[in-house]
């Protein structure tokens, strides 16, 4: 690197090569250039040996200049020393810009709004200053506070903030005297080199973060309302008719005010802005990129990064990838300093800001709007043959069958993957040959024989894209396939397809955990299947409770992994289910706060008197929380709940189009109120219950079901004794919903009441007039196991594993980073032939029974 020396008078008084063996010596340089309040300034620290009659040169005053890695001339001026001895004088130079950072600004009143320059040239009056390039030009007007004392490289800042701009100061030589200094002004610094990727791990040696969510909104409303008449109801944005509000559903889960409800949206932080198109898509999209560069917490991090000095430069957004994440985290981040060595650029290091995740983020919906208003790409698959279609029996022959892909007209077949085409091959009946569908599942062209042909026959192909996954683990992706090549082939006009996952027990925070590793990945596990309903047409999905772990000792890191964990659903193409689990308001975390030991209140323990903790409920959800995280998003979906107890977190859903009816059930149907002695009265990790509503609520629901419909009915915690006869204890009133469902099924009648306890006081007298119901299955979670019961009624109660990759301390660890570390099935429900397809993602086997 060639540094020259140049006096106040810009005469030339020497040139330092920092790689000779002689000459003037600097040690210890460190070069950093970075943006301070919108103003790219740069800063050298180094030490200068004095062991040459030269280096007496290098003192407060004296200019140094050099070109960047970039080729760009950069000039400092040395300001001061320190610590200066006998044989070493350390410096401190810093940008010809500070030179604005002495004297006071010119101080006047402007009551009008101007343009920029107006500003900026009062303040570079007689300065020897001049403004250069200029990008803004008179496009815009802003009003500045001109009125305070401050210096004027203060007053600089102060005008980029107000217009939303960025300077740089630069000289020109001539004859290494300086001619010019000029101010120049950009709407932003630096370039988009997303496509320069740095690895964790590879050239990433180090990355230190941190996050401030002070200026998070989650919600932007169009003051000009540009698409009141624009509406989309699920994935990450949504608006409403006759309001043109974007709302963000995953940002107002982590960072919003406690509400991610379709009608009460308090909760929402919203920010106005008026939008100037002229087409209601047009208005929405101009909004959406303002929500989009505030709905995520401002992120610094120091990186201490493999580069060379004109890899980049500040202000560039570079990608990220950290491969520690499962999937990999991409970042698109922002370089806002640099810290160069060019004696040793191995120790070099930047402060990127500013970081977005890559990851398509507009929901399924809205993308279908978009393409039919923008006209894009059509997909269109053909399939020829090298020797025709038809077979002669006892003539031997074969044909190729090759697909052609085409988008938007240009072929696209040579971008296919194994795995991207689904093959079928069925007979006159429909009966599908799985052994030949088996032998060519990763097939780009398949081959027929006779011998492959005993009547009449067809071989079809379908188109497998992901094209912006959710995740990006490529076991994922192809696990994600496998199942729908599965279900695609089960589907029939009559099926009911939907995706059931359990126990995701999500934690980013725990005292009551040993690790976090398994805890925190479980997010993914919902993504997949919220991708799978990307792949396949899903009527519903239910996630079974224990949604998040509830072992924090803060409420708020309860609710924001809560919230986070069911807004992941909202990602789906389809309607979205949450039960109530034990472990989701959070009363184990609280236990571990301020509590007692006392007995157990729960129905029928195995060892009666069995003592537990009992926090105050302080760090507690309340039922209505619960309500509020759980139930009420998906009210969108036209669920029908208690009108007696509308938030009883327990409701149903009647599939469009299709004889299927949807019951989900609150087995946590639990008093959340303080015992005499100010904690809580019952325990929710350990008890588990129906209240009266419930139960009445259950029986006219089933005895209001159409004659001919399917029911499925779901909910966390077992039913009662039908999972194992040595459960720790069952829910109260337990019996009256077995009573119900057993008469459900058999038309026949059932009666029974409690009163030992006046919380769980119920009773109920049904009679279904000997018309028999159709029960697909009893679903559940909490025993992470799976297992399929079956009574003398037929009446299948279907365990299902734990989607957490470490399920309990006395059942198997999961590997994690393959396809084994997620669990759930998808269940296919033939309403026609009553029979029950469970195809497993992950870890387990695929099961079937009918009903």
């Amino acid at each position: 690197m060639i540094i020259h020396v140049i006096d106040r008078n810009y005469n030339a008084l020497t040139t330092i090569d920092t790689a000779a063996s002689s000459g003037v010596s600097l040690q210890d340089l460190k070069i950093t250039p970075g943006l301070d309040g919108g103003t790219l300034l740069t800063i050298m620290e180094a030490t200068v040996s004095k062991d040459t009659n030269e280096s007496a040169l290098i003192a407060p005053g004296v200019y140094l200049a050099w070109q960047d890695g970039a080729g760009k001339d950069v000039c400092v001026s040395v300001t001061s020393t320190n610590g200066e001895d006998e044989t070493r004088r350390p410096i401190i130079a810093k940008d010809l810009g500070m030179e604005l950072y002495n004297g006071s600004a010119s101080v006047f009143a402007s009551t009008a709004p101007q343009y920029l320059d107006y500003y900026v040239e009062r303040e570079l009056y007689d300065s020897g200053w001049a403004i250069g390039v200029n990008e803004l030009g008179h496009d815009v007007k802003k009003l500045v506070d001109t009125s305070g004392d401050e210096t004027p490289l203060a007053r600089l800042q102060r005008i980029c903030t107000a217009f939303d701009c960025e300077m740089t100061f630069s000289l020109d030589f001539q004859n290494l005297r300086i001619k010019r200094k000029l101010v120049n002004i950009y709407h932003h610094i630096g370039a988009d080199k997303t496509d320069k990727v740095f690895y964790s791990g590879r050239d990433v040696v180090t990355m230190r973060t941190s996050v401030n969510t002070d200026n998070v909104i989650t919600a932007i409303q169009d003051s000009n309302s540009g698409f009141d008449d624009l509406s989309t109801g699920d994935g990450r944005y949504f608006t409403r008719l006759g309001e043109s509000i974007i709302y963000d559903r995953v940002a107002n889960a982590q960072y919003g005010r406690g509400n991610t409800s379709e009608e009460r949206f308090s909760g929402f932080i919203t920010k106005s802005a008026a939008s100037t198109a002229s087409t209601p898509m047009d208005c929405y999209t101009e909004l959406l990129k303002i929500l989009q560069s505030s709905n995520e917490p401002s992120f610094s991090a120091e990186v201490e990064l493999v580069f060379q000095d004109g890899d980049f430069g500040v202000g560039d957004s570079l990608t990220f990838v950290d491969e520690d994440y499962n999937p990999a985290l991409r970042l698109k981040a922002r370089v806002a300093s640099m810290e160069l060595h060019p004696d040793d650029q191995t120790q070099n290091t930047i402060i990127i800001t500013n970081a977005t995740q890559l990851a398509s983020r507009i929901s399924s919906d809205l993308l279908a709007k978009s393409r039919q208003l923008e006209d894009t790409s059509v997909y269109t698959l053909k399939l020829s043959t090298d020797n025709g279609v038809g077979f002669v029996d006892g003539v031997a022959k074969t044909t190729t069958i090759t697909p052609t892909v085409t988008r938007d007209g240009e072929d696209i077949t040579y971008t296919l993957k194994p795995g991207d085409l689904l093959w079928y091959k069925v007979d006159k009946q429909g009966v599908h040959d799985t052994e030949w569908e088996t032998a060519n599942a990763n097939a780009l062209a398949v081959t027929v024989a006779d011998t492959d042909v005993v009547e009449s026959g067809q071989v079809r192909c379908a188109l497998l894209l992901i094209k912006k996954p959710l995740v990006q683990a490529i076991y994922f992706i192809d696990g994600l396939k496998d199942v729908a090549r599965k279900v695609l082939r089960l589907r029939t006009d009559d099926t009911v397809v939907s995706a059931h996952i359990s126990d995701t027990h999500y934690a980013t925070d725990t005292i009551t955990r040993d690790d976090l590793e398994n805890y925190s990945r479980s997010a993914n596990h919902v993504k997949n299947v919220a991708e799978l309903s990307q792949l396949v047409d899903l009527d519903y999905i239910v996630q079974n409770g224990d949604t998040h772990d509830g072992g924090t000792a803060s409420k708020d890191i309860a609710l924001s992994n809560f919230r986070e964990i069911v807004s992941d659903l909202g990602l789906a193409k389809c309607p979205y289910f949450v039960a109530w689990g034990n472990h989701d308001n959070n009363c184990w975390g609280d236990t571990r706060t301020n509590s007692i030991s006392k007995v157990i209140r729960n129905y029928k323990p195995s060892v009666p008197g069995t003592k537990g903790l009992h926090g105050k409920g302080a760090q507690m959800l309340s039922n209505a929380e619960m309500y509020d995280v759980a139930t009420q998003p998906s009210t969108i979906f036209g669920i029908v709940t208690d009108p007696e107890n509308p938030q009883g977190g327990y409701y149903y859903y009647d599939v469009p189009g299709k004889p299927m009816r949807v019951i989900v059930l609150n087995a946590q149907d639990v008093p959340d109120t303080l015992d005499t002695d100010g904690y809580i009265k019952y325990q929710g990790l350990n008890v588990a219950g129906y209240r009266q509503p419930q139960i009445s609520w259950l029986y006219h629901t089933l005895i209001d079901t159409p004659a001919g419909t399917t029911v499925a009915i779901y909910q966390h915690f077992g039913f009662g004794y039908r999972y194992s006869t040595t459960m720790a204890y069952v829910p109260y009133n337990y019996e009256m919903i077995d009573g119900i469902i057993d008469a459900f099924v058999s038309g026949g009648k059932y009666s029974g009441s409690y009163t030992a306890n006046a919380d769980f006081k119920a009773s109920v007298d049904c009679d279904f007039g000997g018309q028999k119901g159709l029960l697909a299955f009893l679903a559940h979670g909490h025993f992470h196991n799976d297992r399929i019961n079956t009574d003398s009624n037929n009446i299948h109660s279907y365990s299902v594993g734990c989607s957490v990759s470490r399920p309990k301390k006395d059942q198997a660890d999961r590997p994690l980073g393959k396809l084994q570390e997620d669990l759930w099935d998808v269940a296919v429900v033939n309403t026609a032939t009553q029979h029950v397809n469970l195809v497993r993602f992950g870890a387990g086997k695929d099961q079937e029974f009918d009903y």
